[in-house]
């Protein structure tokens, strides 16, 4: 779904992550190691990374990365996508 968009589009990450390595808890829903924001108009996909994921696992860079079910949100007004990627074991 999203592969072919994230092949043409420029990636922008954050000047404000938090380099003070915090490690993400696997086993809170709630917790996603960096959302990606997907604007479907100009080609843009701008991440924020939140936490690191922990040794034996993985962060998607995209929400095709990974058979693990992502969280993508639908805004209309704005005309973007926004997922919420979470820490998947490595080989997911």
């Amino acid at each position: 779904m999203f592969t072919c968009f994230f092949e043409n589009s420029l990636n922008l990450h954050s000047n404000f992550v938090n380099q003070e390595g915090k490690t993400c808890n696997v086993w809170d829903e709630a917790v996603y190691c960096q959302q990606l924001i997907i604007d479907r108009s100009s080609t843009v996909a701008a991440v924020s990374v939140k936490c690191a994921c922990p040794d034996g696992y993985r962060c998607p860079s995209n929400p095709d990365d990974t058979q693990a079910r992502v969280q993508c949100f639908r805004d209309e007004d704005r005309d973007w996508n926004r997922c919420l990627m979470r820490c998947v074991p490595i080989g997911v």
